[in-house]
């Protein structure tokens, strides 16, 4: 899986979600949001997607990325089966 940041500002519908190649990237959009006159006082967060998932026949089968896989090692890997979870 492709790691990417996303930008979310607070009171918002969340809008359009460009995908950002890296956090560097992330933030500085982030900040170009956060001076805007219409977002002032409203918090801008930056996330990272750690896991996808897909739909189909049962169980949802996960996809994380490398480096959240290290932080939940123990937890199994790819596939977490129904009441898995990250």
């Amino acid at each position: 899986m492709e790691k990417f940041w996303i930008i979310f500002v607070e009171h918002t519908d969340g809008g359009r979600h460009y995908r950002h190649a890296t956090s560097e990237d992330a933030c500085k959009e982030a900040e170009r949001l956060a001076r805007l006159p219409h977002n002032r006082g409203r918090g801008v967060y930056v996330f990272e997607c750690v896991a996808s998932c897909r739909a189909g026949e049962s169980p949802v089968t996960w996809e994380t990325s490398e480096k959240h896989e290290e932080s939940v090692s123990g937890r199994g890997r790819k596939h977490y089966g129904v009441g898995g979870g990250i």
